[in-house]
């Protein structure tokens, strides 16, 4: 789950009680407290202690009362047990009942839990070991929380306590627990907004991805029921909607096919090297590149396995004509280990097609950052902030290495739906080592991005999209003695699927 925080809504747990204000409830507890106890309070040295005590009949309570005194004369029916204290056990839980709300609505959760299980004592309730598993919840206490939300589910099946169970026991790194809690709930009470979207985020953890998306599907068809009160709720809805749909765009997605194809000017851009290392790198590169994520191991929790494939060529200078010498094959695999960060490691067999290409093993590692690269279907305009980092080595003769760098700064705007342009600055190098061919370069220049997004539908956001990227650049190829400025445009189309 980019590590997701979970929305906690309806479905998260509870930890107060509805009802009157905590000074109403202390005022209407004192009263009662004084009207069932006045006949008793020169033997009640605390509260507490008093009314912990044992339930005894009348004719237990003391070596002078006579049998008779639990006989109701007006009725000839047994009287109510009492304790010492002269209280019946029905009052004693209503005292004991109110006392824990209303240190639950003051936030005093330690002294809920003495009230709540001096009340267990005495009668064991769902809705008591409810409420003491939300004072345990309170006080941090999330394993003995679950062991009462349990006690009070074995008595009666709530949708609430199964929610609150699961948070416990998500808190508790007992993830398949808390799923199958949630799912009894959800059972129970389908409507239950934000519980489909926090169990579609646990099972993504659990590499549960039918799961996942099956859950965050139903958060989605039920997007009648998300408040829609004002127009800062109905654009909250619409964002969190627009966020299942990527999760499911995610997980959904195991096959990519990318296609691009470069037009250029620049003499940085020339084949001027052996053995393929102008036509793999060079910013005149057009290919085909596709990427398989397997079943099970593909997708993991956002950590990803991909086996690669492509095909890279060239067009000649300032020509759309292809330069069949430069056509160079690869495949291999890439692994992103990492949840939030988008790093790849790779091994690349590479082989020779042109008569520029080459035969050999490439070990890569490749990583991006960006701000505003995603479609923001709430905004006409964003930044966008661009970062991609690449290191490469060549294992076999002639064995090199390759850094490579980009950044883009720039601002997109929504020209209409799904179309975005985004003019901005670049600045990228390029570093080989050794650099035989003298091609290790710098540049900066501007440019200006239009890309059209589609392939969406009711559950995805748009898969696919169509973009052109124009950029004027100057540099230098800094390891030449003569001839460093280079200068040019580079028009490159893209189309991924």
């Amino acid at each position: 789950m980019k590590q997701h925080s979970m929305p906690h809504g309806p479905d998260a747990p509870s930890s107060s009680v509805a009802g009157p204000s905590p000074g109403t409830r202390l005022l209407l507890q004192a009263l009662l407290l004084l009207l069932l106890t006045l006949p008793c309070l020169g033997a009640a040295a605390e509260v507490r202690g008093t009314l912990a005590q044992p339930v005894l009949p009348a004719a237990a309570a003391g070596a002078e009362t006579s049998p008779s005194a639990t006989v109701s004369p007006e009725n000839g029916q047994d009287a109510p047990a009492v304790g010492a204290d002269g209280l019946s056990a029905s009052d004693r839980l209503l005292l004991f009942d109110e006392l824990a709300k209303t240190h639950l609505a003051l936030d005093q959760p330690g002294e809920a839990v003495a009230d709540l299980n001096a009340s267990l004592a005495l009668a064991p309730k769902a809705e008591t070991f409810s409420q003491l598993a939300k004072a345990y919840q309170a006080l941090g206490e999330n394993a003995l929380a679950a062991a009462q939300y349990q006690q009070a589910l074995a008595l009666r099946e709530d949708p609430q306590d199964l929610a609150d169970l699961g948070y416990c026991l998500l808190s508790l790194g007992r993830r398949e627990e808390a799923v199958a809690a949630w799912d009894k709930a959800l059972a129970l009470q389908p409507e239950r907004l934000r519980l489909w979207e926090d169990a579609g985020y646990a099972y993504m953890a659990l590499s549960r991805n039918a799961l996942a998306i099956a859950r965050f599907k139903s958060a989605i068809d039920n997007q009648p029921l998300y408040p829609v009160e004002s127009q800062e709720q109905a654009k909250e809805t619409r964002q969190t909607l627009y966020r299942l749909r990527q999760e499911v765009s995610k997980l959904d997605t195991n096959l990519t096919v990318t296609g691009y194809l470069s037009y250029y000017t620049s003499r940085a851009g020339q084949l001027d090297a052996p053995g393929g290392q102008a036509g793999l790198y060079q910013p005149s590169i057009s290919g085909v590149e596709v990427n398989w994520a397997p079943p099970i191991i593909g997708q993991r929790d956002d950590r990803v396995f991909q086996l690669v494939g492509r095909v890279n060529w060239t067009l000649k200078r300032q020509s759309l004509e292809f330069d069949p010498d430069t056509t160079q094959a690869a495949f291999g695999v890439r692994y992103k280990p990492f949840k939030s960060q988008n790093m790849f490691f790779g091994v690349e067999r590479l082989v020779k097609i042109g008569a520029l290409a080459e035969n050999n093993w490439l070990l890569r590692a490749q990583g991006s950052w960006a701000d505003g690269y995603d479609y923001k279907p709430e905004s006409d305009n964003w930044n966008f902030s661009y970062l991609y980092l690449e290191a490469a080595r060549f294992v076999e003769t002639p064995a090199r290495f390759m850094f490579n760098g980009e950044a883009r700064q720039g601002w997109t705007f929504k020209a209409a739906n799904n179309l975005l342009v985004t003019p901005h600055v670049v600045v990228n190098g390029r570093l080989w080592t050794p650099d035989a061919s003298q091609l290790s370069i710098w540049e900066a220049g501007l440019g200006l991005s239009v890309k059209y997004l589609f392939n969406q539908t009711q559950y995805t956001t748009p898969r696919s999209y169509a973009e052109i990227v124009a950029q004027y650049k100057g540099g230098l190829l800094f390891n030449r003695r003569s001839n460093q400025s280079v200068d040019g445009l580079y028009i490159t189309t893209i189309l991924h699927f």
